[in-house]
């Protein structure tokens, strides 16, 4: 499907689907169904082409696809990551500047977020370059060894990183990579690209996977 905000849509169709993520104690398939403003849920113990998602995220019914600045609303999605430890989905929501964090031990349509990434508030969308604040955030990886959510902060070309064992909505992160002084010092006010290739700096990184066994980011 082509990118259509606002129009109708079955509960079986996509529209640019981007990030995934897999629980598979339930055998539970998400999808950044990026264009439709929302996550869809997927029943994945036995699958039949075509077939209709279970649940959905950003949105309050299939037929929707607003974009939206609000506890339980998205705006172009683009990345998930999942802690099976706590049942908890991670969603760069990336036109609102923020990481979602949605309860989803049991998914209800349209449910609201549990707590936020990137705002102090659910209804702001404003870009920062500060401890706390996130740029077009895309990749997202969670560590369920160290409780670390690692997120491609894209526009700051920055990987921040969240302690995410216990969320405070609009929490401050915990270190970052891409951006140093020239001591080496961490720099969370600085957010420009690395003006060539070198051993510290990005220029729009988005992708990020953790390697728990080898304890190692890999970062596009």
């Amino acid at each position: 499907d082509l990118y259509s905000p606002g129009t109708q849509t079955p509960s079986w169709s996509l529209s640019q689907p981007r990030g995934l993520a897999y629980s598979g104690v339930d055998e539970i398939l998400f999808v950044a169904d990026t264009g439709y403003n929302r996550v869809v849920v997927y029943d994945v113990a036995s699958i039949t082409d075509g077939e209709n998602a279970v649940n959905v995220l950003g949105q309050n019914t299939f037929t929707a696809s607003a974009q939206a600045t609000t506890q339980g609303g998205l705006r172009l999605p683009q990345d998930l990551a999942y802690d099976p430890g706590a049942s908890r989905l991670f969603v760069a929501d990336t036109n609102n500047q923020r990481v979602m964090v949605f309860d989803v031990a049991a998914v209800t349509d349209g449910e609201n977020a549990a707590n936020v990434l990137g705002q102090s508030l659910f209804t702001t969308q404003t870009s920062a370059t500060t401890q706390s604040g996130l740029k077009t955030p895309g990749g997202l990886a969670h560590d369920p060894v160290t409780n670390r959510l690692y997120v491609g902060d894209t526009s700051n070309n920055r990987v921040m990183i969240f302690d995410v064992a216990a969320i405070t909505d609009g929490e401050n992160a915990a270190d970052l990579l891409g951006q140093f002084d020239e001591s080496g010092n961490i720099l969370y006010a600085r957010g420009g690209s690395n003006n060539g290739p070198n051993p510290r700096g990005f220029d729009s990184p988005s992708a990020v996977l953790v390697d728990t066994v080898g304890h190692r980011l890999f970062i596009t």
